[in-house]
């Protein structure tokens, strides 16, 4: 990211609390990432342990220490689970960002998703001076093309094959939103 950010920032919501992923969550990504509802547009590698999982959480704080990327996990304040994850797949100052989210389907339609896109798309206009903060969808995802157009990204259409993932290319609607779209009042 940039020399300002040398702790991992902890970010709040009316109802979440973001916070930095440790090995303590391992249980708790296990299963949001082994859920086929969470996973059906979203291809992860299959963890058949919970023990699986810990090669991806260092993976999460290399990138972090590396000024590369950024994934908080989500809980609700009042508990200390993960309900999901969210952040930034990608990173490069000045310009833009991959927003990358999954919630667990017992807290989908609530509202969730879209308070805590709201306060990293702020963070990301903010605190990393992107201009331009970009998300994905698998044609079919209409749950997360929703919570995307409620945030105020625009889509801006299909791009054919343009993810390769474990031999297999796919097709991906594009949406984004620009820093000069982001409510003034909120940054």
């Amino acid at each position: 990211m940039n020399d300002i950010i040398r702790e991992f920032p902890l970010l709040e919501t009316q109802r979440t609390s973001l916070t930095e992923i440790t090995p303590i969550h391992q249980t708790d990504l296990f299963n949001l990432f082994t859920d086929s509802r969470v996973t059906e547009f979203f291809p992860v590698i299959k963890f058949k342990e919970i023990k699986d999982i810990l090669p991806v959480i260092r993976l999460f704080a290399e990138n972090f220490e590396k000024n590369t990327a950024i994934r908080w996990g989500i809980r609700l304040k009042e508990a200390d689970e993960l309900i999901g994850t969210i952040g930034y797949s990608g990173y490069k100052a000045g310009h833009r960002s991959s927003l990358v989210y999954a919630l667990k389907p017992a807290y989908w339609g609530k509202g969730i998703m879209s308070e805590v896109i709201s306060a990293v798309v702020k963070f990301g206009f903010q605190h990393l001076q992107v201009n331009r903060i970009e998300a994905e969808t698998l044609p079919g995802n209409i749950g997360s093309e929703k919570i995307l157009l409620k945030s105020g990204f625009r889509f801006e259409g299909l791009l054919r094959e343009w993810m390769h993932w474990n031999g297999a290319d796919y097709d991906v609607n594009m949406y984004s939103i620009l820093k000069k779209e982001f409510p003034d009042q909120i940054i």
